[in-house]
């Protein structure tokens, strides 16, 4: 099942679309620089207005939402894990308590929270557009083209060739 799973990731990613037609570095430094703006934003309203353009380019590549979000929602636990203890660690004022005096959620692990959340959505939607618009070895090749040293692309190379072998 898992190498069928993977057939199909491979042909939805060299459909023809405007995103699909675009080259592979435009596509990997366009990624980059979105996870990058993102990481790096310390407000809200930026990982917001990125995610909203992200949903363009999924409509623009005629990406189907429901098996994207599917896919995000299968990556998330990953980074979800560490962002649900942010609202307890941070120092602020409380905003609620718990049974125990040091179970408490302040504001600003609140909002910490919320940014982090934003830019984990981000990220995961970008990687998702990223392999859903571009088959893996166009990725490794365009890494490669972008200057990345020659045994980690053969690296990379040999991970994307062997993975599916080892997920079946």
């Amino acid at each position: 099942m898992a190498i069928e799973q993977v057939r199909s990731l491979e042909f939805i990613a060299s459909r023809d679309t405007i995103i699909h037609n675009l080259e592979g570095r435009v596509k990997l430094v366009a990624i980059l620089l979105i996870i990058l703006f993102t990481v790096f934003s310390d407000r809200l309203i930026v990982p917001i207005v990125l995610e909203c353009f992200l949903l363009i380019v999924m409509f623009l590549a005629e990406l189907s939402f429901k098996e994207s979000f599917k896919r995000i929602l299968l990556l998330l636990p990953f980074g979800g894990f560490v962002i649900a203890f942010q609202p307890f660690i941070h120092p602020g004022n409380i905003i609620w308590q718990g049974p125990y005096t040091w179970l408490f959620i302040t504001d600003t692990g609140l909002n910490w929270t919320v940014l982090l959340f934003a830019r984990l959505l981000v990220c995961l939607t970008a990687i998702v557009i990223l392999s859903s618009t571009s088959p893996m070895q166009e990725v490794v090749q365009s890494f490669r083209k972008l200057g990345m040293p020659r045994d980690l692309a053969m690296i990379l190379t040999i991970m994307v060739r062997f993975l599916f072998i080892f997920v079946d």
